[in-house]
């Protein structure tokens, strides 16, 4: 395997965790406001 295929896959990698990670927050960021307006 050749350092720059490893740099590439991992490019990738990243690119879809960053993705995933701030889908993630968004979700978390919604749960929590309509979790705070329902208690209101």
């Amino acid at each position: 395997l050749r350092p720059s295929f490893l740099n590439l896959l991992f490019g990738q990698l990243w690119n879809s965790f960053k993705i995933a990670f701030s889908f993630v927050v968004s979700c978390s960021i919604c749960i929590i406001f309509f979790a705070s307006v329902r208690s209101v």
